[in-house]
């Protein structure tokens, strides 16, 4: 491993062998494809490994949908906070990507085109940590976020970790140049996009069978370890419920039955640890009610603060019934939940809702005006 030394911004990094910097990024350079045993998942995996990252930051051209799952396997699971400038030129990103994306609790996405005259090209992935300003670390080289580009294509990429909050500014001022590019997508926006795509795809087809590409990627591939969700919460990676009407000041909120397997509850009370988007961890306890057989999750002022900037989970109105939503994601590799109160009005939670819609796995708590959704992904 090299050092390089900063003195300012990106393109006046030089070579130091002295390592006698104090400040200094190191970097390692990573072949993929060849004789050795390297890739860019691998290589995103040790750096996730060793930082205490709860920020991901990707810019990249073209986007598959496994190519997103190998990415979150890689780094031990998308964080709580994300955000995703994704190109649309030559529509070869999959719809089935954005729409992923899109779904997930804390993400922000972006897309870019800027064909006929030009391309959004680059290939950026920047963990970092919200509450280390010295911590953070970027892969930057030529593969995409698809599996193959993550996996299996002859790549190179260079991986930079900062050590000083100087330098980790300079990794996220450049992702922020690529991020500036982009723009919010309409709904309009990605279906037109759908059916561009569609069309190209066709046409990668023809090109395909006469040997002179790879064939065309599945969406619906499996990629690694990752959980099949074969409609039981048990095998869920996502569950959801809408807080509704919360006792004990909107900090009281009840669970149906049906949901305890997601967090494999068994006896009452059990304890389960949870991270909030701020990247604190709270521990809060369920307990079963004998009479109507619900489960009680008593969060505390500090767990609903950290979720959602306020002390209650009754809107600002005084209203008794909440204007929110309650999502938790399994934390591949653990026993802990992420946490997320969303607006139910919001496109986020939205498009969570129609994700679990789609594999027919919404339900209610009770019939009646009084009645809560919940459901799984």
């Amino acid at each position: 491993m090299c050092i390089l030394r900063f003195e300012g911004g990106i393109n006046d990094w030089v070579f130091d062998h002295t390592h006698s910097w104090r400040s200094a990024l190191k970097w390692t350079l990573i072949s993929q494809g060849g004789a050795a045993d390297q890739t860019l998942g691998k290589a995103l995996a040790a750096s996730s490994a060793v930082g205490n990252f709860d920020r991901l930051d990707v810019a990249v051209a073209y986007a598959t949908l496994p190519g997103v799952k190998a990415l979150a396997l890689a780094v031990g699971g998308i964080p709580q906070v994300s955000r995703w400038v994704v190109g649309l030129d030559d529509a070869i990103s999959q719809p089935e990507a954005l729409e992923y994306i899109e779904q997930l609790p804390g993400s922000e996405l972006r897309v870019v085109k800027l064909t006929p005259s030009r391309r959004f090209h680059p290939k950026m992935y920047l963990l970092w940590s919200s509450s280390e300003k010295s911590n953070a670390a970027a892969a930057i080289g030529s593969g995409n976020m698809t599996v193959n580009g993550l996996r299996k294509n002859g790549e190179v990429a260079v991986i930079l970790t900062a050590e000083a909050a100087k330098e980790a500014n300079a990794l996220k001022k450049q992702w922020r140049e690529m991020w500036n590019l982009g723009h919010s997508p309409s709904v309009q926006e990605l279906t037109d996009y759908k059916e561009l795509f569609k069309k190209a795809k066709k046409q990668r087809k023809k090109v395909a069978d006469i040997g002179a590409a790879p064939p065309e990627p599945d969406p619906h591939e499996v990629v690694g370890e990752e959980p099949t969700f074969d409609g039981s919460p048990k095998s869920a990676t996502i569950a959801w419920l809408e807080v509704g009407s919360a006792n004990a000041g909107g900090r009281d909120l009840e669970f149906p039955k049906a949901m305890m397997p997601y967090f494999a509850l068994s006896a009452s009370p059990e304890k389960r640890k949870f991270v909030t988007v701020d990247g604190q961890e709270h521990a809060l306890v369920f307990t079963k009610r004998v009479q109507n057989d619900m489960w009680r999750l008593m969060l505390n002022s500090a767990s609903i603060q950290s979720a959602v900037n306020r002390t209650t989970t009754r809107p600002a109105s005084g209203a008794n019934r909440s204007d929110l939503a309650i999502v938790f994601r399994k934390l591949s590799g653990t026993k802990k939940f992420e946490m997320q109160l969303l607006k139910i009005t919001s496109q986020r939670f939205k498009s969570i809702v129609k994700q679990s819609k789609g594999i027919d796995a919404q339900f209610v708590t009770r019939n009646g005006p009084g009645g809560r959704r919940f459901g799984y992904i």
